[in-house]
């Protein structure tokens, strides 16, 4: 089984559509994360991910 770190930047990059590496991200989670893997990322980093929408809004 293949293990894929997933990292707060790419997290973002998914879910965002504004962000300018949307598109290669997008591409690249169909293109590389076959179904068989596995993701391993930490609370940090979704927590990260999670704090930039809220961030983002008080700006």
């Amino acid at each position: 089984m293949n293990r894929r770190s997933l990292d707060a930047g790419y997290l973002i990059a998914l879910g965002a559509s504004d962000d300018q590496h949307h598109e290669e991200a997008i591409q690249h989670w169909r293109q590389s994360v076959p179904d068989s893997s596995s993701i391993v990322t930490t609370t940090y980093v979704l927590d990260a991910a999670w704090d930039v929408p809220a961030t983002m809004e008080r700006a």
